[in-house]
């Protein structure tokens, strides 16, 4: 037993000549007639093909991206161009009055001539004060009303708001070579009692 030992050979283990195929290891298939495996033996699986990689784009190549295309919707027509044209006015020429004793405004009639005339009330008047604007063009000679009244109605007067304007408003029509002034109105809403006061602006010829 030591000798065995000595020599590496073990009670129970197979010597050289007597081993057999390791565990797990399968036996080569016995050839039958004609050099073909006989049946009862499996035969070795064929190797997976792998899959196909495709070619690289070269540098002179560009891969083609899916192009989406919108579906035609219904067209509007162009719009056509708006021209507008510069109308030229002269400056504002404004006449400040005073009303009678008693009123608590300020009234401001103005006009500019150019095309046409254009007239302009502003007035002014102490908190509190309900009032209507209103403006026409008169002849001056006649005082009749030749356009108007413009008016602007329900205006308030309070301590951040003091002056209001009614206008500008246009005239066309007005008499040429006539001479015409502005008149300016203004009636008190909330004091009914109080009559409304008048203002007359410089005349001019149109």
């Amino acid at each position: 037993a030591g000798l065995a030992a000595a020599n590496g050979v073990f009670p129970g283990w197979p010597t050289g000549g007597d081993r057999g195929p390791l565990s797990g290891a399968q036996p080569a298939p016995t050839p039958g007639p004609g050099g073909t495996p006989s049946a009862g033996t499996t035969a070795a699986p064929s190797p997976t093909p792998s899959a196909t990689v495709p070619a690289a784009v070269g540098d002179d190549e560009v891969a083609a991206a899916p192009r989406r295309t919108r579906p035609a919707g219904p067209r509007l027509p162009p719009i056509p161009p708006v021209r507008v044209g510069a109308t030229v006015y002269g400056p504002l020429l404004c006449t400040e009055t005073v009303w009678d004793i008693g009123h608590p405004a300020l009234a401001t009639p103005c006009h500019a001539t150019g095309p046409g005339i254009r007239l302009l009330a502003q007035m002014e008047a102490l908190p509190g004060v309900h009032a209507d604007i209103s403006i026409s063009l008169l002849e001056a000679e006649t005082e009749k009303v030749v356009a108007g009244p413009f008016t602007c109605g329900g205006r308030m007067f309070t301590d951040y708001q003091r002056i209001h304007k009614c206008g500008p408003f246009t005239v066309l029509d007005a008499p040429r070579g006539a001479r015409s002034r502005a008149q300016q109105n203004g009636r008190y809403t909330a004091r009914p009692l109080l009559p409304g006061g008048m203002a007359y602006g410089e005349s001019f010829r149109w």
